[in-house]
Parts: C-alpha cells; sequence; structure tokens
C-alpha cells in the first residue's frame, strides 16, 4: 500500500530527526488544515513536542520506505502544537479516504467552539453556578497512534485562557501526542492530546483545542469538500 494513503488524521508519524528507532512513533497526525491567506497550500497539524526545533520535518514510513509529510513547521503561538506545510508531491495525492480519521468512517468538517461555555462562565456571578460550569465534561472520542485504537474519555470543557483542558476516564500513551480528540455527538475536531499525567499508560492527560490553534494560527479546517481552496 502506497505510504501516501497511509497519512490521515491518527496517523502514527516520526520526527526524522529522530530516526524513528524500532518503528516507535514520534506522535500522531491530527488534522489537515488551510489558512485563507494562502490558497494552494495544504497544512498538518500535530503536537508541539513530536517536532520541538525549527528544521523538523515530519516523515511517515512502514520501516523500509519514508515519505516526507510535512516541513517548514511553525508553531501556534504558544501552545503545544505545530503546523506544517505538506508538500505539493503529497498533496496532489490526496483522496477523499485520507480525511477520514482512523478510526472513524465519516470526515468531520466542523471544529468545537468552545466560546459560549466561555461567555457563560465569565457572566455569572453566582460562585457555586460558575465552579459547577467550569467542571461541566463532554465525551468524547480519541485516537493515538501508540494504543492505534479509538479510545474515549471526558473532556473538561472549559478550557484556561491559553485553551489547554484535561481530559479524564481515557487511556494515553507515549506516542499519542497530537492524536484527535473528537466530539462523536456531532461529528466534530474537539482537539488534540498534548499529555498523560504519567509516562505510560495514562488515565488523565491534558488536551490542546483545535478551536484555540485555529484562533492563534489563523487556519481553519481543511476538507476534502473544500479542496479547491488547497489544491
Amino acid at each position: 500500500m502506497p505510504l501516501v494513503e497511509e497519512f490521515k488524521p491518527g496517523a502514527k508519524i516520526f520526527n526524522f530527526a529522530d530516526r524513528y528507532e524500532n518503528g516507535f512513533p514520534t506522535g500522531t497526525f491530527t488534522c489537515f488544515a488551510r489558512s485563507p491567506a494562502r490558497a494552494g497550500v495544504l497544512f498538518g497539524i500535530t503536537a508541539k513536542h513530536v517536532l520541538p526545533q525549527p528544521g523538523d520535518t515530519c516523515v511517515i514510513t512502514d520501516g523500509h520506505n519514508t515519505l516526507l509529510v510535512g516541513m517548514n513547521r511553525v508553531p501556534a503561538g504558544t501552545l503545544d502544537c505545530v503546523y506544517f506545510e505538506i508538500p505539493e508531491g503529497v498533496r496532489t495525492q490526496l483522496t477523499q479516504e485520507n480525511f477520514i480519521p482512523r478510526g472513524k468512517t465519516v470526515e468531520p468538517t466542523q471544529v468545537w467552539d468552545p466560546g459560549k461555555l466561555q461567555q457563560k462562565v465569565a457572566a455569572t456571578q453566582d460562585d457555586d453556578l460558575q465552579t459547577a460550569l467550569k467542571f461541566k465534561m463532554m465525551r468524547v472520542e480519541l485516537f493515538g497512534a501508540k494504543q492505534n485504537v479509538l479510545g474515549v474519555g471526558d473532556l473538561n470543557k472549559f478550557a484556561d485562557p491559553g485553551g489547554t483542558t484535561y481530559i479524564n476516564n481515557t487511556q494515553i500513551a507515549k506516542g499519542d501526542s497530537g492524536g484527535y480528540v473528537l466530539d462523536p455527538s456531532k461529528l466534530r475536531y474537539a482537539g488534540l492530546i498534548s499529555a498523560g499525567h504519567s509516562l505510560t499508560n495514562a488515565t488523565q492527560g491534558k488536551v490542546v483545542l483545535l478551536h484555540a490553534v485555529f484562533q492563534a494560527a489563523g487556519l481553519i479546517l481543511a476538507t476534502w469538500q473544500d479542496r479547491a481552496h488547497w489544491v
């Protein structure tokens, strides 16, 4: 199977600088994005600590062959997230299947906006109500390349000012970083896995909200339907 067919949200990705020893994933590919200001360019997203240094490139591999899928990585503000340009040779080979995340059968075309809850918290003067709102949870699905299975968890809907929140009652392993977090009730991206609260098999962790990423980077979700903007 050509490597480009493996390049989709939830895919196992590697930092070329790490030489992908033993096939261990550096992280997980989150999703595709585009910039309204840059027609004909497609970006990929993952956690910043997957590609921490300027010049780091993102590749996928089957252990024998390697394909460069990301270059010119740019941090998304101060968030644990970077976006990178997908080379033309890869971009022009993408099909609708590349936009369907691993573990799912349909492509998400929306991003969850936590703004309404943030506004409610800011507007209330009732301490008890404010506390209750800050601890509202949303059942989510998540996919990390190390786990390589669609998992579930409870996402704290209220994020800190920087766009980071927490997930509980889940499983996160090293290599899952960058994995997508999805609101399955409306099939929309909520965020990406940033870190587990322990080095292996964590049941809690941090999530960077994708809405905050896009605001910080001036990007929007790229979909197969809007390919006229990025082909």
